[in-house]
């Protein structure tokens, strides 16, 4: 999966095509599978971080849950207010006041439904790190035979590590999964 991103110095124009790019990452993969600590490690770091991530999630919903009740009764309130004529609340100040309210409950309910979403398809549930070790070691056999491994060897490699790769208009790339990310210059900008 390669990323072309305008934010953070990733390319913007440039065209880098995957039968240049595909061997310099699958180069650094191997180098990462043939590492089996430090590729160990950085897996379980990077669960570690999706399960953080996950618990951040769901207490920013919790905490948007409880803004948007509060929300709710303060919009209540402000009718009551505006009804009782004991109480001095011109129509420009209620209009006002209304307006603030029905702003952030609208952006509050946008951010509850988006984080809705993302906590309704789950996480990415991890390989078992024993299945993982196994068709890892596998693959390093394959490896250290020098042998080259078939297309969907390398596919299913990649995508058991959910490998993500982000281009950079200095023509570094940046290598992203369950793994300590690599940022290396596999690129210059004349490719």
């Amino acid at each position: 999966h390669y990323r072309h991103r305008s934010k953070q110095g990733h390319c913007q124009n440039r065209m880098v095509s995957a039968r240049i790019l595909e061997p310099l990452v699958w180069n650094e993969m191997s180098k990462l599978i043939l590492d089996p600590v430090t590729l160990r490690k950085g897996y379980e770091d990077s669960i570690k971080q999706q399960e953080a991530t996950l618990v951040r999630q769901r207490q920013r919903l919790e905490t948007l849950y409880r803004t948007v009740h509060r929300l709710e009764l303060q919009s209540q309130n402000l009718l009551k207010a505006y009804i009782d004529p004991e109480i001095p609340l011109s129509k420009a100040d209620y209009v006002t006041q209304k307006s603030r309210i029905e702003d952030e409950l609208s952006a509050a309910r946008t951010e509850i439904v988006a984080l809705e979403d993302e906590l309704a398809q789950g996480p990415i549930v991890p390989a078992d790190l024993a299945s993982l070790d196994a068709f890892l070691g596998e693959i390093r056999d394959v490896l250290a035979d020098a042998r080259d491994l078939t297309p969907q060897e390398k596919r299913d490699v990649l995508e058991l590590l959910h490998v993500q790769v982000n281009l950079h208009m200095d023509g570094n790339v940046r290598i992203e999964g369950w793994f300590a990310p690599i940022s290396t210059g596999l690129l210059n900008t004349s490719s």
